[in-house]
Order: structure tokens, then C-alpha cells, then sequence
């Protein structure tokens, strides 16, 4: 990586707290989402997906995340997501959901909504 002057790349995240990335996002509290695809190419057997998101935070200021929490898991082809709105957007082969979390505390309200 070149960088210009007067800039440094700081890792924030590597294996093993993060394992097969496909999308990010970053929330208003400055946390990354990470969408885990396990299960790419191939879909796995109903009920029994891998694919997770993962909420990293940097609670020391220091631009290292820090802090690791799994906010859902189960998931099947994932492919991206998007916070907001009280809570999670997520794409998946055929679905786009939405996993509500309206207190705002990285704890699913419930199971994830099919929308489309």
C-alpha cells in the first residue's frame, strides 16, 4: 500500500476475529460491520447456514477494533449490508432482509424480516 505523506495504515481487524469478509458498513458510532460468508458458492442445507455479521469496535481510540460481538449468525449467501433505520439491511442470494434492532443494543429484536 502507498500512501502520501504524513499517513499511516493501522490494522484494525484480521483473521482469526475476522474470517471470510465480503461487505462492510460503518454506523453512526463509528463501529465496522463485517459480513462473514462461509457458505459462498454454495448454499448450505435450510437452517443450517454459517454466514454471520460481526460488529468490531475501537473502544480505546487507538484504531484498533478492539471489541467483538456476533450480532447474527445463520445466515446463508450472504452478500452485503447496510446499517440503519433500527437496524440491519441485509442482502443474501434471493433475499433482501431486515433484522431489526430498535433499542440499539447489537441484540436482534427478532428474526430476520424477508422483504423482497
Amino acid at each position: 500500500m502507498k500512501l502520501p505523506d504524513g499517513f499511516k495504515v493501522i490494522v484494525g481487524a484480521a483473521e482469526p476475529d475476522v474470517q471470510q469478509p465480503v461487505a462492510m458498513a460503518i454506523d453512526d458510532r463509528g463501529r465496522v460491520w463485517i459480513a462473514e460468508a462461509y457458505e459462498y458458492p454454495i448454499r448450505a442445507e435450510e437452517g443450517k447456514g454459517r454466514d454471520r455479521i460481526l460488529v468490531f469496535e475501537d473502544t480505546d481510540g487507538n484504531g484498533t477494533l478492539d471489541k467483538r460481538k456476533v450480532f447474527a449468525e445463520g445466515m446463508n449467501l450472504i452478500s452485503g449490508l447496510e446499517v440503519g433505520f433500527g437496524g440491519v439491511w441485509v442482502g443474501t442470494a434471493s433475499y433482501l432482509m431486515f433484522i431489526p434492532d430498535r433499542n440499539g443494543d447489537d441484540v436482534a429484536d427478532s428474526s430476520p424480516e424477508i422483504l423482497v
